[in-house]
């Protein structure tokens, strides 16, 4: 599988990532927060109360070579903060999230329709594709989302993949029906440019409460398709 990545600005462009992606600030010599250094930022409805809330993603060490953490700026004046540094995705090479390259904030959506945002953090490592944890503001802390898993398996970390490469990419739609909201993993590949076959694969995902469900899993191609990465059904959360 090629990993070859165009980096985030690129992904945005050709995937047509949501506008809360693209608000996401990043900082370099004058941190959003005291103490919080290669931090990013992006604003969002946390608690269900104002959109003006803050989240903060950075260092606390001026070499950005860790700890990492989150920070949330509540609309009430509260501050939550979250270490990040115990954090695992399987999807890591180094497995535990900002251990080899850092974090920044990558956007912040409602994946439920409860009218609160969740916090998605990226994983700065460069040969993985842009790998994204969940979190959300849950009982007064800040809590990383699990998927709910299969054949008895206990819950993992939910993790969402951004890829723009040459033959692939993958990336993150929702589907809203009258049941809820679906958010949908595409995967699409094909062998060359003038390969006439794209492989397209979805894995669809409801969230409900601190838990994702899966509900489906589908691949199908298409012959004779114009333009990579292609159009799927489904709007930017």
């Amino acid at each position: 599988m090629s990993r070859a990545i165009w980096g985030l600005v690129l992904v945005n462009t050709v995937l047509g990532l949501p506008g809360a992606c693209a608000e996401a600030t990043r900082y370099q010599n004058r941190p959003p927060e005291r103490h919080a250094f290669c931090a990013s930022s992006v604003r969002g409805k946390f608690d269900g109360r104002r959109r003006g809330e803050v989240a903060v993603v950075g260092s606390r060490r001026r070499s950005c070579r860790g700890p990492w953490q989150v920070l949330l700026r509540l609309a009430n004046g509260r501050t939550v903060k979250r270490s990040l540094d115990r954090d695992v995705l399987p999807g890591l090479e180094e497995d535990h999230v900002c251990e080899l390259a850092g974090c920044r904030v990558f956007g912040a959506r409602d994946l439920d329709r409860d009218g609160r945002d969740e916090l998605e953090i990226a994983d700065n490592a460069p040969a993985t594709g842009v790998v994204v944890a969940v979190y959300q503001l849950a009982g007064g802390s800040i809590r990383m989302l699990n998927v709910r898993a299969r054949r008895g398996r206990r819950p993992a970390p939910m993790e969402l993949l951004y890829l723009a490469g040459g033959t692939e990419s993958s990336w993150v739609v929702c589907r809203d029906s009258p049941r809820g909201r679906q958010i949908v993993q595409v995967g699409e590949g094909h062998l060359a440019d003038h390969h006439p076959r794209v492989d397209v694969s979805e894995t669809s995902y409801a969230l409900k409460g601190l838990l994702f469900r899966h509900v489906s899993d589908r691949t199908y191609s298409r012959r004779g398709a114009t333009g990579f990465p292609l159009r799927v059904p489904g709007r930017p959360c």
